[in-house]
C-alpha cells in the first residue's frame, strides 16, 4: 500500500528529510511548503520506528554514478537511477526495490517535484560487503508552486519535460520489466494515494486560512501532474 504522509508544521518528526535514517527534525514551520515536506513509502512488515533507527551505511546516486555534488542534475532516470540501482543492489528484495524505485519516480512526476536529483535517491547497507537496498523515501516537495516553469531534475525519454503516462509506462516496461497490468496498477496506486492526501490537505486549508493560497496552488499542481502523468493517453 502506498501512503503519503504529510508533515504539518506542528509535527516535528524526521519524516520530512530522511524517513529511512536518523536525522534532525526538519524546520518545516519556517515555510508554508512545510505541510508537504513529506515522505511516501511502501509500507512493509517492518514497523516505521525500525526504519528511523537505521544506523548503517548510505550512498546517494551521485556516488553510484561517480559524479560530484555539483553534477547532481546530470543524468537520466533510465540510466543514472533505474539501471544504476540494479547494478549495485544485491539483496533478495531487489525486484521489490526496483518496483519501489519506479513508483517513486512516478510519484515525483505526479507531485511536480523538480528536485528529484541524484542526491535524493540512495542505497543503504549494514556492511560494505553485505546487502544493498533502496533507501526509504525522503525530500519530496512540490517545487512547481514556487517555480512555475520547473521541470524534471534529470532527463527522461531524452527531455526534462514533465512526462505523460505513456513515457512512464515505457520506463516501467523497459527498466522495471513490468507487465502493462503491473504498471497500470502502480499508476493507479499513486493516484489513489494522492487523492487521500488531497483530502487531508483540503481539511488543513480549512483549519488554517493563512495557508489557503499555497495549499490551493499545491492542489492545482497535483491536478496537472495527475492528469498528465497518471491519466494521460
Amino acid at each position: 500500500m502506498l501512503v503519503l504522509v504529510p508533515v504539518r508544521p506542528e509535527l516535528r518528526s524526521g519524516a520530512g528529510t530522511g524517513f529511512g535514517r536518523t536525522s534532525s527534525p526538519p524546520a518545516v514551520g519556517t515555510s508554508p511548503i512545510g505541510w508537504l515536506v513529506a515522505c511516501a513509502c511502501s509500507l512493509d512488515n517492518s514497523p516505521v520506528i525500525q526504519r528511523c533507527r537505521f544506523s548503517g551505511g548510505f550512498e546517494d546516486f551521485c556516488v553510484l554514478n561517480a559524479r560530484r555534488t555539483d553534477e547532481k542534475y546530470r543524468g537520466s532516470y533510465e540510466t543514472s537511477v533505474m539501471k544504476r540501482f540494479q547494478q549495485f543492489a544485491n539483496s533478495p528484495a531487489v525486484l521489490a526495490d526496483v518496483e519501489k524505485l519506479f513508483t517513486l519516480i512516478v510519484l515525483n512526476c505526479a507531485l511536480r517535484n523538480g528536485d528529484a536529483h541524484l542526491k535524493n535517491f540512495g542505497i543503504v547497507y549494514d556492511d560494505v560487503l553485505g546487502e544493498a537496498r533502496l533507501e526509504p523515501v525522503y525530500d519530496l516537495v512540490t517545487t512547481s508552486i514556487y517555480l512555475p516553469k520547473d521541470s524534471l531534475a534529470l532527463m527522461l525519454n531524452g527531455t526534462t519535460q514533465w512526462p505523460d503516462s505513456k513515457v512512464l509506462r515505457r520506463l516501467g516496461e523497459t527498466r522495471m520489466t513490468g507487465t502493462p497490468a503491473k504498471i497500470r496498477a502502480i499508476l493507479e496506486r499513486v493516484s489513489d494515494a494522492l487523492s487521500q492526501t488531497e483530502i487531508d490537505l483540503r481539511s488543513y486549508i480549512k483549519e488554517h486560512p493563512d495557508f489557503k493560497e499555497v495549499g490551493e496552488r499545491i492542489l492545482q499542481e497535483w491536478a496537472k501532474g495527475r492528469q498528465l502523468s497518471l491519466q494521460g493517453s
